[in-house]
């Protein structure tokens, strides 16, 4: 008479209404074991790999007033002086969101003013995010005349460079987004740029970090639509170095940047 148990195949078979075999239960445990070792594996080697975010900070809760000399120009900086130095510190101007100061100074000449906003820094270089609507107003303080050399660039002769580097938009990289540069950042730093945001030129130096460059065009002028198709790429530019301030400054023309 045969027999009418079923009997357990030799070879474990998973039937969905029945329990799990254990021989098939120890072998998914051991694969999802091993599948979680390999991510966390994985996940630390990217994590320590990955590329340095940068010391960029934005004070975006806590607004301060700088008083100093306004530079106007393509983009409008502000000329202080550090308390604990005594040293020319030069603060680039934005707006909130991606634009830039231009509409506001509409002068030609620099002024005593003081502004209001939130400090966005990196490294040695700071920017002042401006407080919407606020009315541009003189120094409360009294100062001393204005004095021509101070808020003149530097050297008397310019400097023909050939710097290799990154081309970002100063917002971002400077605080408003970590790291504010490379590949993924590429569509941003473009809006940044073409709505009025000095793009820089980051020159990494073998033992002395990141250099931001300002970067503008000949003729003091700006220059979104020279530079808005290497944003974000390994790029060489050759132009004139300057230097107002701690501000690094850099004049190419057309045909003075490419692509490496």
């Amino acid at each position: 008479m045969s027999d009418l148990n079923p009997r357990e195949p030799a070879v474990p078979f998973y039937v969905n209404y029945l329990p799990l075999h254990p021989v098939l239960r120890r072998s998914m445990l051991a694969f999802l074991g091993s599948a979680l070792g390999l991510a966390i594996c994985v996940a630390s080697v990217w994590s320590m790999n990955r590329a340095d975010p940068g010391s960029a900070t934005w004070d975006d809760g806590r607004s301060r007033t700088f008083s100093g000399v306004l530079i106007p120009g393509p983009y409008p900086m502000l000329l202080t002086t550090d308390p604990q130095t005594g040293l020319d510190r030069t603060m680039l101007l934005v707006e909130v969101g991606k634009r830039g100061v231009q509409s506001r100074f509409n002068e030609t000449a620099p002024r005593h003013i003081e502004l209001s906003g939130w400090l966005l820094t990196r490294d040695d270089r700071t920017m002042l995010e401006l407080e919407p609507e606020q009315t541009v107003r003189s120094s409360t303080q009294p100062q001393p005349p204005i004095d021509i050399g101070r808020v003149s660039e530097r050297p008397g002769s310019p400097e023909i460079v050939q710097l290799r580097g990154e081309i970002v938009d100063s917002k971002c990289y400077f605080g408003a987004m970590k790291p504010g540069s490379g590949k993924a950042h590429k569509a941003c730093a473009t809006l940044c740029v073409r709505g009025g945001i000095a793009p820089v030129l980051v020159v990494t130096s073998p033992g002395n970090g990141p250099r931001a460059y300002l970067i503008r065009g000949s003729s003091a002028g700006a220059l979104p639509q020279l530079v808005e198709h290497l944003i974000a790429d390994p790029v060489e530019v050759t132009g004139e170095h300057t230097i107002l301030g701690d501000l690094h400054i850099l004049t190419i023309s057309a045909g003075n940047a490419r692509r490496l």
